[in-house]
């Protein structure tokens, strides 16, 4: 699989794109929330890296927000501000006022 073959490669920017690719336009159903995040943690770059994982952790917390937000504060990949940006991303959106 592109998995695969892409964890036998060596960390270059090509690789670092292919993987945000990968992780961005693939969902659940294509492989899983830890593969996808380890495949995001292995970025070199760390804006690629920083957007690979929230666009991940913004997923994960769509259907278990305890496990993505535990995620994010374990994660020895990010430090306390990027932590900070992905949290404010992935809070769940109150819903709008219903007016009667």
């Amino acid at each position: 699989s592109l998995g695969e073959w892409l964890n036998q490669r060596e960390a270059t920017p090509d690789y670092d794109q292919g993987i945000l690719a990968l992780v961005t336009r693939t969902d659940t159903a294509n492989r899983s929330t830890e593969t996808a995040v380890g495949w995001a943690e292995s970025i070199s770059e760390r804006s690629v890296r920083l957007e690979a994982l929230r666009a991940v952790l913004q997923e994960w917390a769509e259907t278990d927000f305890s496990a993505a937000r535990t995620h994010l504060e374990t994660s020895s990949s990010l430090n306390p501000q990027q932590r900070l940006e992905i949290w404010q991303s992935i809070q769940p959106k109150p819903e709008p006022a219903n007016e009667d």
